[in-house]
């Protein structure tokens, strides 16, 4: 027997309909649970200080290659995922700016990625809490006018990037001068809290 005749013949419901409704209802479900489940790693990866931790310093290796691993990882690593996370962000941004263009995107990408990591060296909670702006930004204009944001930009945008490539190798470089200076800043501030530590003991134990 016909379950939809049925189903119409019974209170004037119809399982296609419902079916009908369900399917584009289960999509819109599914893509903005995998766009905030996205964002979620986003923004927590890249306002983490230290991005991820290779623990060098557990393996039984020559100090000087420690060392070495230690500057790819500072010089290298970490910056090619932060610049990652730029390209990503700059995606973003084309979606909901129609009129900017792509240089004044990517100049706006990594300004905000930059500023992201840097409050990450002060505090890993307001890092997230502005790592998160754009991208939840871009999916509340998306709830209240999808007709605002156009695929076309980003497209258009990924067709235009061999064309500004200089650019993206400038940003590349000012990306791995930021994080190695923010680690060496770092770094140097530990040693100098170390240094007061042991000497308040000295006073302490004198």
């Amino acid at each position: 027997m016909d379950l939809s005749l049925l189903s119409t013949a019974i209170y004037g419901f119809s399982l296609s309909d419902m079916v009908s409704l369900w399917r584009p209802l289960i999509i819109f479900v599914l893509g903005i649970t995998l766009y905030s489940i996205f964002i979620f790693k986003f923004y927590r990866f890249l306002a983490r200080r230290k991005i991820f931790e290779l623990k060098i310093h557990e393996y039984d290796i020559h100090i000087g290659l420690k060392k070495f691993l230690h500057v790819v990882e500072c010089m290298v690593l970490f910056p090619f995922v932060i610049f990652f996370w730029f390209l990503v962000m700059s995606l973003l941004l084309t979606i909901i700016s129609t009129s900017q263009s792509i240089e004044t995107i990517l100049f706006i990408s990594v300004a905000f990625v930059s500023v992201v990591r840097i409050v990450a060296y002060y505090s890993e909670d307001l890092a997230k809490d502005l790592g998160k702006l754009i991208p939840f930004a871009l999916l509340a204009l998306f709830l209240i006018d999808g007709a605002y944001m156009s695929a076309d930009s980003s497209l258009l945008m990924i067709q235009q990037l061999p064309a500004v490539w200089r650019i993206l190798v400038y940003y590349l470089f000012f990306v791995i001068a930021l994080e190695t200076f923010l680690r060496l800043l770092t770094m140097r501030s530990c040693k100098h809290k170390e240094k007061d530590h042991d000497e308040f003991w000295k006073m302490v134990n004198a």
